[in-house]
């Protein structure tokens, strides 16, 4: 909604135009109609002095049109006259003027009843405070039967702080943890979950992703507040664990909210696909030694199925209890035991070797559980096969 004001400064106030008494040879002082949207204007008593009581911010636009006319008693000045009008700014120490276009502006009187109408644009400053403009003759006027100086129309305003209020949510990302095979040729999906401090979704917003800090890629945030990164190649990817980071830069106040910077992490874990264990020892447990050493084998095969040469595998052993479950006898081995945890690779064999020296008084006769470590991080899961041990001898539980 746009409210005029119209101010006109002379010898008399005819229908309802206010006005103020200049005696005299004198050029009156402007009559201006200022629309202002959606704000409210007050009029000083000197009728010649306007406030804008509503709301200006920083860069708006105040548009008027300033009406120029004169006023003498009839036969004593000569026309044609000339003046020229000007606006005058005035502002707080420091502050920027404010612009004006439209003026100057010089006109020529032809007579007493001669008015021009002008178009005026203040555009505010950026610097928050008080202002004025006052708009005058500012030459062209004089003393005797010439024309002299009225009131000039003063417009005053302040720039208030406009910064919209916002409310600041903090938020969220939720990277779940994914497991693969080493070498595995599909695909996986790299997701995140956007939420604010309500636990609401947050969406169309862009989330980056990447793995192991290498960007990966962008996504937005769909009406569940999920970003996806479709279709990421993991065959390349060594076994153990991956950091998947998905992180949101946060975004300023927009519908007067604003939402702060956040990440998120999850794993990305990378097996090795099938373990098995080889002969001598079964895998249902029910293997017996009798002595020597035991040789613990296993193949390693990835995602794809191929028997894998290159892992790092130790072994450990672990008694369990002194009862004997087994009931398959095997055949004593005298190889070589080995020494450390660390399995050997047999190119011939296409396995992993340990033997286990079990011929000493501290190898005890019972059941043992041996399991595998391969470095496989979270996403590993047991390597692990049982066996009995029934040493007969002096000093050996029987």
């Amino acid at each position: 909604m746009k409210k005029s004001l119209k101010i006109t400064i002379g010898a008399a106030a005819l229908c309802g135009v206010l006005a103020l008494s200049v005696w005299g040879y004198s050029i009156t002082s402007t009559t201006t109609s200022a629309s202002f949207t959606n704000q409210t204007v007050a009029v000083a008593p000197n009728m010649h002095e306007v406030t804008v009581i509503s709301q200006i911010c920083a860069g708006d636009t105040i548009d008027l049109t300033a009406t120029f006319g004169v006023s003498t008693p009839a036969g004593s000045t000569t026309f044609p006259k000339t003046v020229t009008f000007d606006a005058v700014t005035t502002a707080k120490p420091g502050a920027n003027n404010v612009g004006v276009s439209g003026m100057p502006r010089t006109h020529v009187f032809t007579s007493a009843a001669t008015s021009f109408n002008d178009p005026v644009t203040l555009t505010v400053p950026s610097d928050i405070g008080a202002y004025t403009v006052q708009i005058k003759d500012t030459s062209g006027t004089g003393g005797g039967h010439g024309i002299t100086s009225g009131p000039p129309l003063v417009i005053n305003f302040t720039v208030s702080d406009c910064a919209p209020v916002c409310t600041e949510l903090t938020t969220v990302l939720t990277v779940p943890d994914i497991c693969v095979q080493l070498h595995q040729t599909t695909p996986v999906d790299l997701t995140a979950t956007l939420t604010d401090q309500n636990d609401a979704a947050v969406a169309n917003q862009t989330v980056h992703f990447s793995v192991d800090g290498n960007p990966v890629g962008d996504a937005t945030t769909n009406g569940s507040g999920v970003a996806t990164i479709s279709g990421f190649d993991v065959s390349g990817l060594s076994v153990g664990d991956h950091s998947v980071t998905a992180t949101f830069d946060g975004i300023d106040c927009v519908n007067g909210v604003k939402f702060d910077a956040t990440n998120g992490s999850g794993n990305l874990g990378v097996t090795y696909g099938a373990i098995t264990f080889q002969q001598p020892i079964n895998a249902d447990g029910s293997s017996i030694f009798k002595g020597g050493t035991i040789p613990v084998k296993i193949v390693v095969h990835d995602g794809t199925g191929a028997i894998v040469s290159d892992a790092v595998a130790n072994v450990f052993f672990q008694f369990g209890f002194a009862t004997v479950i087994g009931d398959t006898s095997e055949a004593v081995s005298t190889s070589a035991p080995s020494n450390s945890n660390l399995m050997r690779w047999d190119p011939v064999a296409m396995q992993y070797v340990y033997n286990w020296d079990i011929t000493g008084a501290s190898v005890a006769n019972g059941t043992y559980t041996i399991w595998i470590d391969l470095g496989e991080g979270k996403c590993g899961t047991p390597h692990n096969v049982s066996l009995s041990i029934q040493k007969a001898g002096k000093g050996i539980k029987k």
